[in-house]
């Protein structure tokens, strides 16, 4: 849990796909979502998370260095944040979706 005079969040870590189901048992607030993943496709875990009805509610903000994330063929998101981000966009975003 993180706490702040803000935000209370729940939030999990899943690496290159590993911790995927467990994570998302857990119900997180928000996904933070790095598509360029060494082993695992992030359309393909934006998909599966927005496809679960259990899990459809969570936001998820795509991380992405690309200029060419909107015409990414299946990929579900509810927000974009460009790479490099400073640590102030971020904390914008995590606060917008879990206000």
């Amino acid at each position: 849990m993180r706490e702040s005079p803000h935000v209370v969040a729940r939030f999990a870590t899943i690496f290159n796909g590993h911790g995927l189901e467990e994570s998302l048992r857990a119900q997180p607030d928000l996904v933070l979502l790095d598509l360029m993943m060494p082993q695992v496709d992030g359309v393909n875990v934006s998909r599966r998370i927005k496809e679960d009805p259990t899990t459809a509610h969570i936001p998820i903000v795509v991380m992405s260095a690309s200029n060419n994330v909107e015409k990414r063929e299946g990929l579900r998101y509810d927000a974009l944040l460009p790479k490099p981000s400073d640590l102030d966009a971020l904390f914008q975003v995590v606060e917008h979706w879990l206000a």
